[in-house]
C-alpha cells in the first residue's frame, strides 16, 4: 500500500493487487489505513464483510454503503484546509476486485447535489453545501407555464443561463426577479463535478433524472377592497424552512394588514385561522404565533382585499403520500380541502380516488372565482366521474384536469377513505 502527499492534491489509491485473493476471500475483517495531507487526516477502513463502515477524520466523512451501488467517485469535491482532495478507492468482494465509488452524503442519489431554495427579496436563492460538493457543479432548471409540468425526464431541463447570478465559490446562485414575478413555475437540479446531462449511474439510469429537485410556483390571489376574495389554493412542495405559517408564507411583500389564512387539515370542522398584523402572522383566537402547519396534501383558503402574487418554494416531493378524506361520520358535512401534493397536473378520470374508496354521490369541486361562491363540480355515478351539471362523462377542463397550486373541495357521503398518491414524474 502506498501513500502519496502532494502539496495541492491528496491522491489516495488503495490497491489490493499486492494482496492475493486467496488471502482475503472468505475472511471477515477490515484493513485499516491512516492517510493524511493538506491538513486532513482520514482514518480509512476497508471492510471485507459485515456492516457499513465510514471513513472519517479532519471534518471529512465518507461513507461506504454495503450491498448497493454507492455515490460516484470524488474528484476534488472534498476540499481540505490547504487545497482540494481527490480520493479514489479500489476495493470489492468476490473473485474480482472492482472499483467502488465514494459516497459524499449517504442517501443522496449517485452523482447528484441536494439543493436548498428560499425567497430572497425579489429573487430566488439556490444554495448547496460547497464544503462537500465544491464550486464546479452543474446546475439545471426547468421552466413551466403554471399548469404543472414537472418531469424528471432530462430533455426539457436547461443549463442555468444569463438569468442567473452565479456565486459558485460561495455555493449559491440567484434566479433574478422570480418572486411575485417571472416564470410561473420553475424547478432546479444539480450534478456533481464530472457528471453531465447524459451521464448514467451504476444502475445504467440517467443521473439527472434521479437528482432531487427544488422549485417555486407563483399563485395569483384575488381580492377587492369592497369584496374580500376567498382563494382556495395549495402548495405542491415540502417546505425546507418548516411547516408553520411564517415559515411557509413568510412576511412582508405580498402580505398586507388584515390578510387571513384559513386551514382545515383534520376531520374537525373548525377552521384554524391566522391574520397578518403589524408585519407578522398571529392566531385569530389567541393572538400568538399560529401553531397549525401546512403540508402538500391539504388545501387552504387565503382571504384578502387586494390582488397579489404569492411565490411558494420548497422541495419537490419524491415519496408516496397518503391523504385522509373525511366522510359524513366526520361532522358536519364530510368535507376535505384537497391539495394536489405534487407539482404535476393529472386527469381526474385517471386518479385513484375511486379505486381508493370514492363512492357513488361523492363530489369534487373547483372554485371558479375567489370573488364569488360558484363552483364547477364532478360527481361519481356508477363508479365513474361525470359532470355534475350535465351528467356527461366529458368533464369541464377546470375539474377534469387537477392542477398544482390549486385546492379542491371534496365531499363524500361515505365514511371516508385514504387517497393513496404517488409521484408521476
Amino acid at each position: 500500500m502506498k501513500k502519496n502527499s502532494i502539496s495541492s492534491i491528496l491522491l489516495l489509491i488503495v490497491t489490493l493487487l499486492a494482496l492475493s485473493t486467496s488471502t482475503l476471500l472468505g475472511v471477515e475483517g477490515v484493513y485499516a489505513e491512516v492517510v493524511s495531507g493538506n491538513g486532513v487526516t482520514v482514518n480509512y477502513v476497508i471492510p471485507f464483510g459485515g456492516s457499513a463502515l465510514g471513513l472519517s477524520g479532519g471534518g471529512v466523512t465518507v461513507h461506504d454503503v454495503k450491498g448497493q451501488p454507492v455515490i460516484g467517485i470524488s474528484t476534488g469535491d472534498i476540499p481540505g484546509p490547504d487545497g482540494p482532495i481527490t480520493a479514489t478507492v479500489i476495493f470489492g468482494w468476490g473473485p474480482m476486485w472492482s472499483l467502488v465509488p465514494i459516497v459524499i452524503e449517504e442517501g443522496v442519489p449517485e452523482g447528484t447535489v441536494p439543493l436548498t431554495i428560499a425567497r430572497d427579496g425579489n429573487n430566488i436563492l439556490i444554495t448547496w453545501n460547497n464544503g462537500l460538493y465544491g464550486d464546479n457543479i452543474s446546475l439545471f432548471y426547468l421552466p413551466g407555464d403554471g399548469t404543472g409540468i414537472y418531469t424528471n425526464t432530462p430533455d426539457p431541463w436547461q443549463a442555468v443561463d444569463g438569468n442567473f447570478t452565479l456565486q459558485l465559490a460561495q455555493g449559491r446562485i440567484t434566479h433574478n426577479n422570480q418572486v411575485g414575478a417571472g416564470l410561473t413555475e420553475v424547478y432546479y437540479k444539480a450534478l456533481q463535478p464530472g457528471y453531465t446531462r447524459t451521464s448514467l449511474n451504476s444502475d445504467n439510469v440517467n443521473v439527472l433524472s434521479t437528482a432531487w429537485s427544488v422549485g417555486k410556483f407563483n399563485v395569483n390571489i384575488e381580492g377587492q377592497a369592497a369584496n374580500a376574495g376567498k382563494n382556495l389554493m395549495s402548495i405542491p412542495f415540502i417546505s425546507q424552512a418548516g411547516t408553520t405559517v411564517a415559515s411557509v408564507f413568510g412576511t412582508g411583500t405580498p402580505w398586507q394588514e388584515g390578510d387571513i389564512i384559513n386551514s382545515k387539515n383534520s376531520a374537525d370542522p373548525t377552521y384554524l385561522s391566522a391574520i397578518y398584523r403589524n408585519g407578522s402572522w398571529a392566531s385569530t383566537v389567541s393572538g400568538n404565533a399560529p401553531d397549525f402547519i401546512f403540508t402538500p396534501e391539504y388545501a387552504f383558503e387565503i382571504v384578502t382585499r387586494a390582488n397579489k402574487i404569492f411565490t411558494s418554494v420548497g422541495e419537490v416531493p419524491r415519496d408516496p403520500i397518503s391523504i385522509a378524506v373525511w366522510g359524513m361520520s366526520s361532522p358536519p358535512d364530510g368535507k376535505t380541502l384537497l391539495g394536489m401534493a405534487y407539482p404535476r397536473n393529472f386527469q381526474l378520470s385517471d386518479s385513484t380516488l375511486i379505486a381508493n374508496g370514492a363512492s357513488n354521490g361523492d363530489i369534487i369541486q373547483y372554485k371558479v372565482s375567489a370573488l364569488a361562491p360558484a363552483y364547477i363540480s364532478a360527481v361519481v355515478v356508477n363508479s365513474q366521474w361525470r359532470d355534475a351539471s350535465s351528467g356527461q362523462a366529458i368533464l369541464p377542463v377546470e375539474i377534469g384536469t387537477l392542477r398544482p397550486s390549486l385546492g379542491y373541495v371534496y365531499a363524500t357521503k361515505g365514511g371516508g377513505f385514504t387517497w393513496q398518491r404517488s409521484p408521476n414524474y
